[in-house]
């Protein structure tokens, strides 16, 4: 969810999508100041956050999605 000043929100992001890319919302935004109708687009920077610490399971789940990654069988 994403809380926007209109409330809350939902953002799709699209598959690819690397960490400092920005996604524009349009008319998510600040109301225009000449304008109260009109409304600017929302920027929403992606920051990608990566655990300090992984459970035994999440490892086990990390090595297997890269072993997929690499083409080579998982078991």
């Amino acid at each position: 969810a994403l809380e926007t000043l209109t409330g809350t929100g939902n953002l799709t992001i699209p598959a690819g999508t690397q960490g400092g890319q920005t996604i524009r919302l349009k008319g998510k935004g600040m109301p225009n100041v000449k304008n109260k109708n009109k409304v600017g687009d929302l920027l929403v920077t992606i920051q990608i956050v990566v655990p300090k610490q992984l459970s035994e399971t999440e490892k086990q789940l990390y090595e297997q999605l890269a072993a997929l990654r690499d083409g080579q069988p998982v078991s």
